[in-house]
């Protein structure tokens, strides 16, 4: 339904009109703001390009495996439809933080073993998670940590672009607890066991 500034649905032509052409700005300004991202990320995935065509043997083989599965997930078919508002505007510098961690990782792929060491089994659960979802429940805990293990992967390889959000293993151990929660159902929680045992 399309609601006027009170809330209230349009019930004249030109009431119904007057939205219509505030609509109209309202797209053009998110267009604009669609493309501002999107050609940030594309630069920045540019970027990376050129990184991995310099990471090339068998010790980076880690790093471009990691590499290609971060931007598997991140750029996916319709990443631009599905990736949430809120995180959105963090796309551009999460590809930046790749290339990065790929121009680090030339210097020091044992650190970058160690860092990706911490990443992978928060990875991992947002893997599983996603696996096992039914869509026809909430996933706003698991949408939440999905995107915080972006922003630990910020945190560990490119620390100078700094995060939207404090994150830590402990804050993402906490996130993963709701998550597991929310994936279990209602029936789990502590307020839907007390009611079940009345």
């Amino acid at each position: 339904a399309v609601l006027g500034q009170s809330g209230e649905l349009p019930r004249t032509r030109a009431q119904f009109e007057a939205l219509v052409e505030r609509g109209r700005a309202d797209v053009v300004d998110r267009a604009g703001e669609i493309a501002r991202v999107v050609k940030a990320v594309l630069l920045a995935l540019k970027d990376v390009r050129a990184q991995m065509g310099q990471s090339n043997g068998a010790a980076f083989a880690p790093v471009r495996g990691s590499v290609n599965d971060q931007l598997a997930e991140l750029l996916a078919p319709g990443w631009v439809r599905e990736t949430p508002a809120g995180w959105w505007t963090q796309l551009p510098k999460y590809v930046r933080a790749i290339a990065r961690r790929l121009e680090r990782a030339r210097g020091d792929v044992e650190r970058d073993r160690k860092l990706q060491a911490q990443v992978e089994p928060y990875a991992q659960q947002v893997r599983r998670l996603r696996l096992s979802a039914d869509l026809d429940m909430s996933g706003n805990e698991r949408e939440r940590l999905r995107w915080m293990v972006e922003e630990f992967r910020l945190s560990l390889f490119a620390q100078d672009l700094r995060t939207l959000l404090p994150v830590s293993a402990r804050r993402l151990d906490e996130q993963l607890q709701l998550a597991l929660r929310e994936a279990a159902g209602p029936a789990t929680t502590p307020a839907a066991r007390g009611r079940s045992q009345r």
